[in-house]
This record gives structure tokens, C-alpha cells and sequence, in this order.
């Protein structure tokens, strides 16, 4: 998965997409940035390093690869 590419999903500055479903209802949906895979975890550590650019707001979202029915997620993004 190293180099692989992934997404991390967020709601920067307290901002969304607001959308409208057929029965009126309105959701926000989050942003979406693209990131790759730098490092894997080593030893006992669990961190991953991801390529991306990050912005506040985006900390405790989850970080995806794949896309459709085989969208999986694999960790979450951490601001340190």
C-alpha cells in the first residue's frame, strides 16, 4: 500500500457541502483531498505518514482508499 493512494474527509473551518436529497432533507457533506502513502507503520508504532496537504478541521475524520462499494478506511487524521 506504500504509494498507494487515499482520501481523507473533513470539514474544514467548520465548513461542508450542503446538499438536498429528494425528500427535502439537507445534509452537509464533507470535503474530500487527495493523499498518498509515504511510510507504513513500523514496530509497535501505528502511525502511517500520508502525503497531503491538511487544513484545520480535518483532525478525527477518516482516511479512505479505494473508491465505490470497496471504499475502505484505514485510519484517522491526527494534527499534531
Amino acid at each position: 500500500m506504500r504509494g498507494g493512494n487515499c482520501q481523507f474527509l473533513g470539514y474544514p473551518y467548520g465548513n461542508g457541502w450542503p446538499v438536498t436529497f429528494d425528500q427535502g432533507t439537507l445534509t452537509w457533506l464533507p470535503y474530500v483531498k487527495h493523499c498518498g502513502v509515504s511510510a507504513l507503520p513500523q514496530g509497535d508504532k501505528r502511525f502511517w505518514t500520508l502525503d497531503g496537504i491538511n487544513n484545520a478541521g480535518f483532525s478525527g475524520g477518516p482516511v479512505t482508499y479505494l473508491t465505490g462499494p470497496q471504499q475502505q478506511v484505514f485510519a484517522v487524521i491526527l494534527a499534531i
